[in-house]
């Protein structure tokens, strides 16, 4: 993981910035990123509502099942919770739980397969936010199977479980989707410089990366 190469853009603050102080370090963890993801969710999904509506009824008009998918995630130090996502698979093959979704994947439906392209099936997850179960920017949680799997794959991983997991993060707007999968340790040295570096700027600059991500349409 820790090569000559790396994948970490230049703009990332460095280890210097990680001073006890509202906009760096553990402080900015405790305090001041929690009022911005709560801020920052709050006025998404003002912005969004409508859009939201629009996608829960195509949803249900496309395919049967419901709108909202929940699924149980580990989120900071293993805590699972349930998280929220729009419906973008077929019901009967939702319990495929330890199969990593690809691009192209059969079990999209034709809606979905969009959503994931746009990566709206995921403004659900603001509720997360709301409820403090994931915050605007961090690692992306993902299943206990598949933390267990790379967990023994991958030395350090454990490490990104130390801060509440993102709606979106520094892997997702660094790498494609295709090379999250294919390389999950690239996806983790984004996880871990975040992770070690906590910063208002990254922050605010991964949320503003994140919006020509979603013009990109580079999800599954």
């Amino acid at each position: 993981m820790h090569s000559e190469t790396t994948v970490i853009p230049g703009w990332i603050c460095s280890g210097k910035h990680a001073a006890e102080s509202f906009f760096f370090g553990p402080r900015y963890l405790r305090y001041t990123k929690r009022v911005l993801d709560i801020l920052g969710a709050a006025i998404l999904l003002a912005v969004f509502s409508p859009l939201m509506l629009v996608i829960a009824l195509l949803v249900r008009l496309t395919s049967s099942g419901p709108a909202i998918f929940k699924q149980r995630r580990e989120g900071r130090y293993g805590t699972v919770f349930i998280i929220f996502k729009f419906r973008t698979m077929r019901v009967e093959h939702e319990d495929d739980k330890q199969t990593v979704l690809k691009k192209g994947d059969y079990r999209l439906t034709c809606l979905g397969r969009y959503l994931r392209q746009t990566h709206l099936d995921e403004l659900p997850q603001l509720f997360n936010v709301l409820l403090g179960d994931m915050s605007l920017v961090g690692p992306r949680p993902r299943q206990s199977w598949r933390n267990s799997q790379l967990s023994a794959e991958l030395r350090g991983y454990g490490v990104r479980h130390f801060v509440k997991p993102g709606v979106t993060g520094l892997a997702q707007v660094t790498l494609s989707r295709k090379e999250i999968c294919d390389r999950p340790g690239e996806s983790l040295e984004c996880d871990l410089a975040c992770v070690s570096h906590p910063c208002m700027r990254n922050d605010l600059q991964i949320l503003w990366r994140t919006c020509f991500a979603v013009l990109k349409r580079n999800g599954a």
